[in-house]
């Protein structure tokens, strides 16, 4: 098993994209194993994964994002 600073040391011969790559893939691993999953966090999580590239590429999905900074008069 690696140590610590052996897994730092080979990070530094990644460029900066390859680094960000491995802590978001770190970071999605830890989330998996720290959140208990239930059958409805299970199902949340897959229709968020079905949906993510649809949100990141349809304008429409997201128009009215523009107003989350707006306060709210109700």
């Amino acid at each position: 098993m690696m140590k610590t600073s052996d897994i730092l040391e080979e990070l530094r011969h990644l460029s900066v994209p390859e680094r960000l790559a491995v802590l978001e893939s770190t970071l999605h691993e830890l989330r998996v194993e720290l959140i208990p999953s239930s059958p409805v966090t299970a199902q949340l999580r897959l229709a968020a994964e079905a949906l993510c590239q649809d949100y990141l590429t349809d304008s429409d999905l997201t128009s009215y994002t523009i107003l989350d900074g707006e306060p709210v008069h109700a």
